[in-house]
């Protein structure tokens, strides 16, 4: 039995998460109409901690930052999938520290981010030749488009890439890295970096 936070989970549970196991999950999403509070969602966790009950799955649409800043108990898993890079530059220490202090000592977290390695490395071979085929061209630059900049009302505000997020988990010593991927499989599209990393202080 095992707790889990997915953060910005949408309509996809945390790749891990096995369903009858008698786990406690917290799906966290913005676009979600149910609000769970704080305040509900922390009595379930209790109970579920006292008794072990069947799976529970809680829905809320409680903001990241104030959910990891006010809730008082901690998850074994948590993960957070095309969501880090949304986040600003100067919150990302303070973001990465939240998560930190959500999580058991041993914890693990799952992250999965745009590579802008892998984009990178598409625009450098970008050929717009005359002969170019205008149907491949449109898909590859909505791809693009996309991934590095998403829509105005919640842009891409950080970068990552395997070294990145070496380096921002690893400032504080909070968190080891345990595995990477640096061109991972996601929605369809293997332009994703996933790091699995354990908390360790």
């Amino acid at each position: 039995m095992k707790s889990f936070l997915n953060i910005a989970a949408g309509k996809i549970y945390p790749i891990d998460y096995k369903e009858n196991e008698g786990n406690f999950l917290v799906q966290l999403d913005k676009m979600y109409w149910e609000t769970n509070p704080i305040e509900s969602i922390e009595r379930s966790h209790k109970s579920w901690l006292k008794s072990g009950l069947p799976d529970e799955v809680l829905h809320s649409d409680i903001d990241a930052f104030e959910f990891l800043g006010n809730y008082k108990y901690q998850f074994d898993n948590i993960s957070c999938y095309r969501f880090l890079e949304h986040i600003t530059k100067p919150d990302v220490q303070g973001f990465i520290y939240l998560l930190s202090t959500a999580l058991k000592v041993g914890g693990t977290l799952d992250i999965i981010v745009p590579n802008y390695e892998t984009l990178a490395v598409m625009i450098l071979n970008e050929n717009l030749s005359k002969d170019v085929n205008h149907a491949e061209w449109e898909r590859h630059d909505t791809l693009l488009t996309y991934e590095l900049l998403n829509e105005p009302s919640m842009p891409h505000a950080s970068i990552w890439t395997p070294e990145r997020i070496k380096y921002f988990f690893g400032l504080e010593e909070r968190f080891e890295l345990k595995l990477i991927y640096p061109n991972y499989l996601f929605d369809g599209r293997d332009i994703y970096i996933r790091a699995i990393l354990e908390r360790i202080k």
